[in-house]
């Protein structure tokens, strides 16, 4: 079985970036080297108690953000069952957020760690969830790829359990997964999905790509989304 580290632009020296843009760690924060602030601040698109919206590197469209809790866990599966109850009411707001202000339907995914073993799943070793506007179905671009099991009412936790696996939700609120238990999925294969539907095939790597001004646009319109979020954007000394 292929074994998969953390990349060195998103772990080093066991800092986590995910963990530094959400507490305000500039020498941690790897949308401060992107986005290039004078004063530095924490590039939030909104928060909770538990949860942080912020804007993905490498936005494959602008409005393209994470969800990611505020507690160090490798996947949404990590999480409490109220943590998972929170986290879904944040996403299901944010996503009508997105729709409102960018016009497009959201589709959502999360590629989750096994909860066991030194593999990283996709190059974060932090979880995340995904929620892109745009108007393009690309379950044809990935439907033959692995073995996807609807999940309907079911929860993520009980079909998952500690295995690696690639959550897909549609627009229209079908959830699918794709579990593995030996060959590991592929390293941001969702965003190479997205880019080739959107028409942008070369534009799916965030490392390489990083996209500043779709971030600020991003950051921009979002400004006004209210999750608990008189933090988000709050100064902090470098």
């Amino acid at each position: 079985m292929t074994q998969r580290s953390a990349d060195p632009a998103t772990r080093s020296q066991g800092t986590c970036h995910l963990c530094a843009q959400i507490a305000g760690d500039p020498a941690g924060d790897l949308l401060r080297r992107h986005l290039g602030f004078d004063d530095y601040r924490r590039a939030l698109c909104g928060e909770t108690a538990e949860f942080a919206v912020i804007p993905s590197i490498g936005p494959l469209v602008p409005g393209h953000v994470l969800l990611t809790p505020k507690r160090h866990v490798r996947s949404f599966v990590g999480l409490s069952a109220q943590e998972r109850k929170s986290g879904d009411d944040v996403a299901r707001r944010m996503a009508g957020d997105l729709v409102t202000i960018f016009g497009q339907p959201v589709h959502g995914f999360e590629h989750g760690s096994s909860r066991c073993g030194s593999t990283i799943a996709c190059s974060v070793e932090h979880a995340h969830l995904h929620l892109v506007p745009a108007d393009v179905e690309v379950w044809p671009l990935i439907e033959n790829a692995g073995s996807w099991t609807e999940l309907g009412s079911t929860s993520l936790a009980a079909v998952a359990g500690d295995r690696e696996y690639l959550l897909y939700e549609h627009p229209d609120g079908t959830r699918l997964i794709w579990i593995t238990n030996e060959a590991p999925i592929p390293s941001q294969f969702m965003r190479r999905a997205f880019a080739t539907a959107l028409g942008t095939p070369h534009l799916w790597d965030w490392r390489r790509d990083p996209r500043p001004e779709e971030i600020r646009t991003t950051l921009s319109c979002l400004s006004d989304v209210e999750l608990c979020a008189d933090r988000a954007g709050e100064r902090v000394s470098a």
